[in-house]
């Protein structure tokens, strides 16, 4: 197997990660897996089934294991059972964290409430007594709390490794198939995943076969990216596929998809995306071409970051720069060994910008960080102000900059999740208005949901067909996840990129002072391709 054909599923499983919620194994390295590759197909089912049913969390994630090397196809519709029993057990597990974080969010009600009680008492010694009764009942309550989550997410990344499992195992064993018996299991694949109802079952049919050298695999990839009926977000998944395997025929698609109205933005993003990965000589004309479109917004930017990609030299985002540059240099220019990090060039001057970060986006989100903790003066920074009102500063000014014919929305988070709107809004005077008295309103206040804001910002920005509600984010905080669905920064950052490598946002973050985790938001606009700066 080369290098490419592996690089094409560490592109592709992240898609998986987010969709069908996937994590890392939870089990070591060095943890014996079950082997029995000379047992019949009964026998592993029944090994499978009981593994299952164990409530021995270790036994249980071996379960999907007892299908490696196996050559019967059925084996795929067994495995297909197993996932939605596992999909049943996580929804469980998913519910219970609802009930918990409820009582979360009460006991923060409770604090809150007991010390207004407090001060309307006069600070007397009885008040103060009461306040600090309802204070130690709500620490215990909001301790608790956090001690189920952590067990509760304990639950979920199992969950989450068994799935993954999953996904490798068929991949695995279809590269122990050839002919007839591949060809079978391919249709009962694409039968079972492919056209199963919800979106996460088609990534996982292209998460599991992208690793398969084989031609019948090369064939159904190109069959997905060129069937229009398919979801544009699954053309461009498989198209990504065939990229990282270095497949040739993409480069004609991508041209293709260069073309395309930019309803179709997905593709079209798409196209760039698989040119940028192929690291082809050939693509610098017609990238360059593009960008002479009249239309482009954010597309002019990602074309842009391609071709200083592709060609180790930035000549900025119009076509006819680009175009001089080759006519002069395209006989004597030597393409780079790999594709170049583009993750400073800084796009045009045009648009609006957030704490000094421009964007080209006329579709934009906001998701800004109101957590106790911006009630703080920023030293050095504001005469004073603190980090909370310089921040509306900011987001207020952006957003007035704003054309009337561009998109946008706010979302606010502390240690709960608070969106402006449920969708994006035209940015008209009476909006912004609007969201200027809304934004002047709100007050700092509780812990850090990092994750839940994120997840609930990719829900209204991306949908799976037509251009992007909401194509760029910008990310600021001032500190690290302390509530939530999720806390862990890595998992968080492998579940975002998941989201992205369909919704293709650019994502820029900006940290707010010295108590934030510069690594997280650096990794974070990676992801997104985009800035991230220290304020």
């Amino acid at each position: 197997m080369t290098a490419r054909v592996r690089f094409s599923f560490r592109r592709v499983l992240p898609l998986v990660l987010a969709l069908a919620l996937l994590a890392p194994p939870a089990a070591g390295e060095d943890e014996k897996k079950p082997e029995i590759p000379q047992a019949s197909f009964n026998e592993r089912l029944s090994a499978f089934k009981k593994a299952l049913k164990s409530r021995d969390p270790k036994a249980r994630s071996r379960a999907f294991d007892y299908w490696r090397g196996c050559p019967d196809p059925r084996a795929v519709s067994e495995i297909t059972k197993g996932i939605k029993k596992v999909e049943g057990d996580e929804s469980k597990v998913y519910k219970a964290m609802g009930v918990t974080e409820a009582g979360y969010e009460k006991a923060f009600s409770d604090l809150e409430a007991a010390k207004r009680t407090m001060d309307m008492g006069g600070n007397n010694a009885k008040a103060i007594e009461r306040y600090n009764k309802t204070a130690r009942k709500v620490s215990k309550a909001l301790d608790g709390a956090v001690m189920k989550l952590k067990n509760l997410q304990n639950d979920l990344t199992r969950n989450r490794a068994m799935l993954q499992q999953a996904v490798l195992v068929v991949g695995d064993m279809l590269k122990e198939l050839d002919g007839d018996p591949l060809a079978d299991a391919m249709a009962l694949l694409a039968q079972e995943w492919l056209q199963a109802k919800g979106d996460h079952w088609p990534v996982r049919w292209v998460a599991a076969i992208s690793e398969v050298n084989h031609p019948l695999v090369t064939e159904s990839l190109r069959t997905v990216v060129t069937n229009a009926e398919m979801a544009d977000s699954l053309r461009v998944t498989a198209m990504d596929a065939l990229a990282a395997r270095a497949d040739g025929w993409v480069l004609g698609k991508a041209f293709e998809w260069l073309k395309l109205p930019l309803e179709k933005s997905p593709l079209v993003r798409g196209g760039i995306a698989a040119l940028r990965t192929m690291h082809d000589k050939r693509a610098i004309v017609p990238l360059s071409k593009f960008l002479d479109r009249q239309d482009l917004k954010l597309e002019r930017n990602h074309a842009h970051l391609a071709l200083v990609s592709l060609t180790g030299v930035d000549h900025g985002p119009y076509g006819g720069q680009w175009t001089k540059w080759w006519e002069d240099n395209h006989k004597t220019f030597v393409m780079p060994k790999g594709p170049k990090e583009t993750g400073d060039v800084a796009p045009p001057k045009k648009g609006t910008t957030f704490y000094g970060i421009q964007t080209f986006s006329d579709r934009i989100l906001f998701i800004v960080d109101i957590s106790g903790s911006m009630d703080k003066v920023q030293k050095g920074v504001g005469g004073g102000k603190t980090k909370m009102e310089i921040c509306k500063q900011e987001l207020i000014g952006s957003v007035f900059n704003l054309n009337t014919t561009d998109t946008f929305n706010v979302i606010f988070f502390n240690h709960q999740v608070i969106p402006w709107q449920n969708r994006k809004v035209q940015a008209t005077e009476g909006k912004k208005k609007l969201l200027k008295t809304w934004v002047t309103d709100q007050e700092p206040l509780g812990g850090t949901n990092i994750y839940d804001a994120l997840e609930l910002g990719f829900k209204i920005a991306h949908r799976v067909t037509g251009p992007p509600n909401l194509d760029t984010i910008f990310f600021l905080t001032d500190g690290n996840p302390t509530a939530g669905k999720i806390r862990d920064a890595k998992t968080i950052l492998e579940t975002v990129k998941g989201w992205n490598e369909t919704a293709k946002m650019t994502i820029h973050c900006i940290g707010i002072g010295k108590q934030h985790d510069a690594d997280f938001l650096k990794a974070l606009a990676r992801i997104g391709d985009g800035k991230y700066v220290r304020r």
